[in-house]
């Protein structure tokens, strides 16, 4: 009898886990004077991702990062579909900008790199609201005059329904065996 009730009780929660939307909070801070990069991605409050990126000038790559890589045209195209058709599942419902941005000793400069930097964001603020109504987006520019900075904090929420994911993985699939069909012929 305890047995089966633990197992319902589990089954129950995996239910609840699959049809209800859960929250992911991705942080990260980017300085692109001291090129290194601070990332923290947590669901629920479970840490899944945690670490920090350099990237070297002699070689131009960054390292402790994973890329995508294609065998061939055929996997490219899959992957792509597959993550258009899970972006637009995804609901982003809350997004924090703050950049910092300054020359040291020169105010007219990082006074023109904090409007660029404003105008940058603004328009990247007004395709997430066009993609998202419901978004509350606080965005802040920081003049920085004592030293050279170019700092971008990003704190994002987004809500993910993993029975959402499923048919999206799924009615991608379909797409692109139509679309192979389509081209057969």
């Amino acid at each position: 009898m305890k047995t089966c009730l633990v197992f319902l009780l589990c089954l129950l929660l995996l239910l609840v886990l699959i049809v209800l939307p859960f929250s992911v909070n991705i942080n990260m801070h980017l300085n692109i004077i001291e090129q290194k990069c601070f990332y923290s991605i947590k669901l629920l409050f479970i840490k899944l991702l945690c670490g920090k990126t350099y990237i070297d000038d002699s070689r131009l790559i960054i390292q402790n990062t994973n890329n995508l890589i294609y065998n061939n045209q055929k996997d490219a195209n899959k992957q792509i579909t597959q993550i258009k058709s899970i972006a637009k599942k995804i609901t982003i419902s809350q997004v924090d900008i703050f950049f910092s941005a300054g020359v040291k000793d020169n105010a007219y400069a990082t006074a023109m790199l904090c409007g660029y930097t404003y105008a940058i964001s603004s328009a990247l603020v007004a395709v997430l609201i066009s993609k998202n109504p419901y978004i509350n987006i606080f965005q802040d520019v920081d003049p920085n005059y004592n030293k050279d900075a170019l700092d971008i904090t990003l704190k994002c929420q987004i809500q993910i329904s993993i029975l959402k994911i499923i048919f999206a993985l799924i009615s991608a699939n379909k797409k692109l065996k139509e679309s192979n069909n389509g081209a057969k012929k």
